[in-house]
């Protein structure tokens, strides 16, 4: 990306603090564009970092997946917590060298360690196989095996594999594998993003 591109970045940041009015209520927002514009400039002669407009009907999802990044890390890269998006707004997208790894220990370890002990079901949709499998995790989660832990089961275009009926039995199977297990009978596959397990087609 040319210098030009990352001067244009700086301009939305610089005319974005001209138009917020100077008062304590917008100290945090000025706080953050001015972050950001700072970023900004410090990437000019790398090389590596891209912005991104958001058009009307942009997810954060997508936008992340164009750019072969998870959401967590376009999120960290703006230096926000929130899933929101505002139709013209600058997104900051991070180059390769720039992205922290994504810890998944938590999750990741809450999905191997907790053990559904009998899973039995018989030609069921997929939202509900997940459910019940959701359902299985939160009771263990609940026992303070992982206090605090909150996973977010997501489904990416479901209505392209909600016609999948599901049958299958289990016992003692890891969350991890009957999650694995019954997205593969959907023809999907699941992964971590964060706290959230997405379910996609293959």
């Amino acid at each position: 990306m040319g210098d030009g591109e990352y001067g244009s970045a700086v301009t939305h940041y610089a005319r974005a603090l001209d138009l917020l009015p100077q008062h304590d209520l917008t100290i945090p927002r000025r706080d953050a564009y001015e972050k950001q514009m700072r970023h900004a400039q410090t990437q000019i002669d790398s090389g590596e970092t891209k912005f991104h407009v958001v058009r009307k009907g942009e997810s954060l999802f997508e936008i992340a997946l164009q750019h072969g990044l998870s959401t967590t890390q376009v999120k960290a890269a703006n230096r926000t917590d929130s899933d929101v998006l505002v139709v013209g707004q600058l997104l900051i997208i991070p180059g390769v060298d720039e992205v922290e790894p994504v810890q998944h220990s938590r999750i990741e370890n809450a999905l191997k360690q907790v053990i559904i002990p009998s899973y039995e079901i018989r030609d069921v949709s997929l939202r509900e196989a997940v459910g019940l499998i959701h359902i299985a995790l939160l009771a263990n989660l609940d026992s303070g095996l992982f206090p605090d832990l909150a996973p977010i089961f997501v489904f990416e275009d479901l209505e392209s594999i909600e016609d999948a009926k599901i049958t299958l039995r289990l016992g003692n199977v890891p969350v991890a594998e009957a999650l694995r297990y019954v997205a593969e009978l959907a023809n999907c596959k699941y992964e971590l993003e964060g706290e959230q397990v997405i379910i996609r087609r293959k």
